[in-house]
């Protein structure tokens, strides 16, 4: 899904811009070294995460991977370019 731009070009988040953009520059074929430098995805996490989440400080991996996965997810769900066809989105109002 985040390989192909046009799934989510609709969205106004930088967030998920961002996040598929690492993504693409990870399964790239194109690339001549195999080192990503997720530089910019981690400027865009502490920006969008009112610095909870950047450099210098430690926190939680959980807390991360819930705080990343819910902003994706809301993106998402904001521009209408996830549908609810999983059991979790159903579930949960």
């Amino acid at each position: 899904y985040f390989l192909v731009p046009e799934n989510y070009q609709a969205s106004s988040s930088s967030l998920l811009a961002k996040f598929g953009q690492l993504i693409r520059r990870i399964w790239s074929c194109h690339n001549f070294k195999s080192v990503i430098s997720p530089h910019e995805f981690v400027q865009e996490i502490s920006v969008a995460s009112n610095r909870s989440f950047h450099i210098h400080s430690r926190a939680h991996a959980v807390d991360f991977l819930l705080w990343l996965l819910h902003s994706l997810h809301k993106a998402l769900a904001e521009a209408r370019l996830y549908v609810r066809c999983n059991i979790i989105s159903n579930s949960v109002p």
